[in-house]
C-alpha cells in the first residue's frame, strides 16, 4: 500500500493523543519567547507561577516526572482505550533478570509479531535517518531474541557481536532491560503516525505504547546511566515532541544531555585511542543528537 509522504510532527502539534495519554498535568500553550503558561491552578504551589522560561532544571523536573511514575506504574491503562487485534500483546519469553519475580510483567508484553515487525520497518524507513542516535544492527540483534527462548536468548547474549554502542548491547542496553524496552515502545509510538492504519487505529496505536513507555521511565532507569540511557531518553523526547507537553520533551533532553556529559561523549579526549571505531561513532552521533534536540 503506498503512502503519500508524512511531516514528522513539530515540537509543538499535536498527534490525536491528548485525549488519553497522562493528564495528571495539563497542556501548555508555548510562547514565542520561550516560555510556557499552565491555564489551570496546579496543586504543587511551585506551579502556580504564571509564567515560566525554560530556563529551569530539566533534570529536576524530569526526575519528578520519573517519581510522579514510581507510584502510578502499577495503575491499568484507561478502560476507554480499546486497541483492535492489531496491538493485542505477545508476551515475551525471556524475562527480565533485574526484576522480581513479582513484577509487573504486563509492561513488558509485545504486539503480535508481525505488526511489531512492520512498526520496526517503518521506524528505520521514515524516521531513523534523521535521528540515527543508535546503532540499527546492535538494536536488530537485540530485538530478534525477543521472540525466542529465554535459552536461545542467552546464548545470543553471549555471543552478541555488538559492544559499547548502547542500545541493544550488554551489560545495561540488551533486551532483557528496562532501558531496551523503553526504546522498543517510544519507536513503535514514533511508528505508529506513518504506519498503515486508520487514524483512529494511528491514535490509539499512539497512546498505547507512549504510556507503555512512561512506566519504564522512573529512577531505576536514570540509574542504569549508560549509551542506552542516553539514546532512549533521545526517543522519548521524539515521543513527546509530537504531543501537547513540550515542556516534556524539555525535560527528557535535558537529562539526556546531563547524562552525555556525564559519560564524557561531549568530549572528544574522552575517547581513548584504544576504542573501536564504530563505537567512537555511535557516541559521537548520540552527541550530535543530543546538540540538534536541544536547539
Amino acid at each position: 500500500m503506498d503512502q503519500q509522504p508524512v511531516q514528522l510532527p513539530s515540537p509543538c502539534s499535536g498527534v490525536g493523543v491528548g485525549v488519553g495519554v497522562d493528564h495528571s498535568c495539563d497542556a501548555r500553550s508555548v510562547t514565542a519567547m520561550g516560555t510556557i503558561f499552565a491555564e489551570d491552578n496546579l496543586d504543587d504551589s511551585l506551579d502556580n507561577v504564571n509564567n515560566d522560561f525554560y530556563g529551569s532544571s530539566s533534570a529536576v523536573s524530569f526526575l519528578k516526572e520519573t517519581m510522579k511514575e514510581a507510584y502510578s506504574a502499577m495503575n491499568p491503562l484507561p478502560s476507554r482505550v480499546e486497541p483492535s487485534v492489531l496491538f493485542k500483546n505477545h508476551r515475551q519469553t525471556a524475562l527480565v533478570p533485574d526484576r522480581s519475580p513479582f513484577a509487573d510483567f504486563n509492561k513488558f508484553l509485545l504486539p503480535p509479531r508481525p505488526f511489531a515487525d512492520h512498526l520496526i520497518q517503518v521506524y528505520f524507513r521514515r524516521i531513523h535517518y534523521l535521528y540515527p542516535v543508535f546503532h540499527r544492527p546492535a538494536f536488530e540483534h537485540a530485538y530478534e531474541t525477543l521472540w525466542r527462548p529465554s535459552t536461545a536468548v542467552d546464548d545470543a547474549a553471549a555471543s552478541n557481536p555488538f559492544h559499547g554502542v548502547g542500545l541493544g548491547c550488554s551489560p545495561g542496553a540488551d533486551s532483557r532491560t528496562i532501558v531496551f524496552h523503553a526504546a522498543l515502545n517510544s519507536m513503535f509510538a514514533l511508528a505508529c503516525n506513518h504506519a498503515d492504519l486508520t487514524p483512529p487505529e494511528k491514535a490509539k496505536g499512539v497512546e498505547v505504547f507512549i504510556l507503555r513507555s512512561r512506566q519504564f521511565f522512573s529512577v531505576d532507569l536514570l540509574e542504569k546511566n549508560n549509551l542506552g540511557v542516553v539514546q532512549t531518553l533521545l526517543l522519548c523526547g521524539l515521543v513527546m515532541q509530537g504531543t501537547p507537553f513540550p515542556d516534556r520533551c524539555w525535560n527528557a533532553i535535558g537529562a539526556a544531555c546531563r547524562i552525555a556529559q556525564g559519560l564524557g561523549l561531549h568530549m572528544e579526549a574522552s575517547r581513548e585511542p584504544g576504542n573501536a571505531t564504530l563505537e567512537k561513532e555511535i557516541r559521537r552521533r548520540t552527541w550530535h543528537g543530543c546538540v540538534i534536540l536541544d536547539t
